[in-house]
Parts: structure tokens; C-alpha cells; sequence
């Protein structure tokens, strides 16, 4: 049995997915503006993040295995000018594009030695004092004709030099990094339900018992009229007493909620799935509901809630303060169901897509 499972840490987003996650997608925050097709493009992804600030090669936004992309990383995944404009934003990666070169890395030295250019175009200075200009994808970067890391032409984000400073900018592209180590597998039964869910306290724990669940209560301890932000969701065994769990409806209500639309938000597997989703401001909060499909055609939904550390208030719920014990125990026949499982198999192979939940201060 698949379970949902949380976790509240110092990253990016607080987020109720499947088991693509944020080391599958490579956005930090576990959702992918770009190149979405994880099946087309495994190894590459545009993820928002707030870069202003950063050199671009050590700014936020991949995720742990994952870095910001060299032009070396662009050039030998042979991404093509189409499949690098097919979506909306500016997002930068660690090259530049000045002297109608693909240079590995953003430099501005004029890139002068063969091993700082890949296709071997190298030599010839920089000018002007704001150069480089910065490599980039998205529709709303500046598109030429040319040479660079993509097939098909050039594409910049309009920041001049390697330190981000455009307010345009809408994140970077990010790359399975080919130096990271691999992760170490977990022991024993991960596949049906390692402690997977973790609180303010640091305790982690599996979610085992189906229902609706407070997740965020802000004010921690006020009733559900008295709440600024109320976050519940309902999880659902799909397919039996005991089959996997996941995740079908999200209510968030509170007076936070009222203030942008009348009655809160109410989302569903039932309504559709959602284009383009967007972060709704709560307060200091920020939230984002994403539609996920398991392999098998169920229906999921993916929550994403950040900078829960400005709140202002202490913080409720099951990612919160709040007990959990009530809701670690499955039910007898299911605990049954699992050891036999564990015992004859040797462990239980996971489905492709689990419920998870993870939350952020920041």
C-alpha cells in the first residue's frame, strides 16, 4: 500500500505530489515550467525561482542531483531552438552566446581557451561593458538566427554579464548534474512506506489512515471560522480497503482565503486539470494546486505551499505543531496485508506515482 507522506524542511515548497518528484522533475519545487515531458526530456527542466541576485551558475531553483545548465549540458543533449522556445518566461543558463560561439560556461574574459568553448569558436574578445549576453530559453527571451548551445539558432534572456540582474527573469534551466552521487536506496520495506512525512519538530511519519486531514492551520489551534489559512485534504484509497492512497480533493478556507475569492478555494480531481497553474498569495503565504495522472489513469492532486516561515503566526496542523498519532496506525487487515508482503516478496516494488507532501518555511 502506497502512502501519502510529508515533509517540512527549509526548501523551496511545501507540496502534495506523486512520485514524480522534485529529484524527477529538477525544479526544486517539484513542478516544471518547461520541457514537461518527462519522458521526452529526463534529463532537463526550466524551473521558476527568484535568481536576481546570483551568479548564474550558483543560483536557486534545481533540485539536490540537479545544477544550473552549462552550455556544455544544452549542446550535448542536442536541445533544438523549438523545444527550447515552447514555453512561456525567461530562464537562464550558465553560457553566453557573444562571438557566435557555445561556450561551456558564462565568461567574460572573451572565453579564450579551447577548453571554455565547445564547438571550438574561441578567441575573439567581448565587448561592450556589459557583455556577455547570457544564454537563456523561454518564449519570452530575445530570439536570433546563429550559432549557440541549441540547434536552430540563439536565444538570450536580456541580462547582460554572468551575475542575474534582469527583473525579467523567470528562473533557470536546470540539468541532471552528472557529477552528483547517486541516491543511496532506502533499506528494508521503502517501497510500501518508509517514514516519509515530517513535522516542525523534525518527527517523521506515514499518513495511514484514509479521511479528510488538516494539514496547514494558521493560527495553530483556532477553529476552522476563527483560521487566517486552512488547509485540508481529503485522501482516498483507490481500488480497495487497502490500495494505494491518494490525494483527490484540497479545501483552503480562512479568512486569508475569503479575501480573494468568497467561500476559499476548493480544488478536485473532478474539475480538470489546470493548463498553467499559478500561485495564489495568501497573506505572505503562497499556494499552488497542480493536476497529476498516475501511469494507470488516477487522478491526483499536487499542492504546493511556500514561505510558510512569514506567516507571522505559529503554524497547525499535521505539518505543524500538531499531534499525529491518530493517524499513523493503519488498519489491522492493512498492516496484515503489508508484512505478508514484505515477508514473502522481500519488499513491495512501489507504483509509478505516490502521494507525497513536503513543506517550506521559506
Amino acid at each position: 500500500m502506497s502512502l501519502p507522506f510529508f515533509f517540512l524542511t527549509r526548501g523551496e515548497a511545501f507540496q502534495l505530489v506523486a512520485h514524480v518528484n522534485s529529484s524527477t522533475t529538477g525544479c526544486a519545487d517539484g513542478t516544471r515550467e518547461g520541457f514537461t515531458d518527462l519522458a521526452a526530456f529526463p534529463d532537463i527542466a526550466a524551473c521558476s525561482a527568484a535568481v536576481v541576485g546570483y551568479h548564474v551558475a550558483s543560483a536557486p531553483g534545481c533540485a539536490a542531483g540537479w545544477r544550473v545548465c552549462t552550455g556544455q549540458d544544452v549542446w550535448g543533449m542536442n536541445i533544438q531552438k523549438s523545444d527550447a522556445r515552447a514555453f512561456s518566461g525567461r530562464f537562464a543558463y550558465d553560457s553566453n552566446h557573444d562571438c557566435g560561439a557555445c561556450f561551456a560556461t558564462c565568461c567574460t574574459n572573451g572565453c579564450s581557451s579551447a577548453s571554455q568553448s565547445v564547438n571550438g569558436v574561441f578567441g575573439c574578445s567581448v565587448s561592450g561593458g556589459g557583455d556577455p549576453d547570457l544564454a537563456g530559453m523561454g518564449s519570452g527571451s530575445n530570439s536570433y538566427g546563429g550559432t549557440s548551445c541549441m540547434q536552430g539558432g540563439r536565444i538570450d534572456v536580456g541580462n547582460t554579464g554572468c551575475n542575474l540582474h534582469s527583473s525579467s527573469l523567470t528562473g533557470v534551466v536546470c540539468c541532471r548534474d552528472p557529477t552528483a552521487p547517486a541516491p543511496t536506496p532506502s533499506p528494508g520495506a521503502s517501497a510500501v512506506g518508509d517514514p516519509h512525512l515530517q513535522n516542525v519538530h523534525g518527527e517523521r511519519f506515514d499518513l495511514m489512515k484514509p479521511g479528510k486531514h488538516v494539514l496547514i492551520n494558521i493560527p495553530r489551534g483556532v477553529v476552522a471560522e476563527k483560521s487566517l489559512l486552512r488547509v485540508q485534504a481529503d485522501a482516498r484509497h483507490l481500488g480497495g480497503q487497502c490500495a494505494d492512497m491518494y490525494f483527490q480533493e484540497v479545501n483552503v478556507t480562512g479568512s486569508w482565503a475569503e479575501a480573494n475569492k468568497a467561500g476559499g478555494y476548493h480544488y478536485s480531481v473532478k474539475h480538470g486539470d489546470v493548463e498553467t497553474p499559478e500561485w495564489v498569495a495568501f497573506g505572505k503565504v503562497g499556494l499552488k494546486v497542480v493536476h497529476g495522472r498516475t501511469d494507470g489513469g488516477l487522478s491526483y492532486l499536487n499542492v504546493y505551499v511556500k514561505h510558510l516561515g512569514r506567516a507571522g503566526f505559529a503554524v497547525g496542523g499535521l505539518l505543524g505543531e500538531d499531534d499525529h498519532e491518530d493517524v499513523i496506525t493503519p488498519a489491522a487487515n492493512c498492516a496484515k496485508s503489508m508484512s505478508l508482503l514484505e515477508t514473502v516478496e522481500g519488499g513491495r516494488k512501489a507504483p509509478s506515482r505516490l502521494s507525497v507532501a513536503e513543506a517550506s518555511l521559506a
